[in-house]
C-alpha cells in the first residue's frame, strides 16, 4: 500500500469509528440531550440510527482490512 491508503485508514478509524463512539456514542451530554424525546423517555429510532452509522463505519473498515489482509497474507 502506498503513504496515502495507509493515512486514509488511519484517518477514517480515528475520525469515523474512535471519533463517533467517543464524541457521541460515549457522551452524556448527546445521550441526555439529543436522544430523548420531551417526555424523557429514550428516542428507539434515533439509538438506532447512532448505532447503525456506528456499524455501518466499523464494517466499512473491516473491508479495508479485509482487502489490505488478502493483499499482503495471502498463502
Amino acid at each position: 500500500y502506498t503513504a496515502n491508503n495507509i493515512v486514509f485508514m488511519v484517518a477514517f478509524f480515528r475520525y469515523r469509528c474512535y471519533g463517533l463512539y467517543i464524541d457521541v456514542i460515549n457522551n452524556d451530554y448527546i445521550i441526555q440531550t439529543l436522544l430523548r424525546n420531551e417526555k424523557g423517555h429514550p428516542n428507539i429510532t434515533t439509538y438506532g440510527l447512532v448505532y447503525g452509522l456506528f456499524i455501518l463505519q466499523l464494517y466499512w473498515f473491516s473491508l479495508m482490512l479485509r482487502i489490505v489482509y488478502r493483499k499482503y497474507m495471502v498463502v
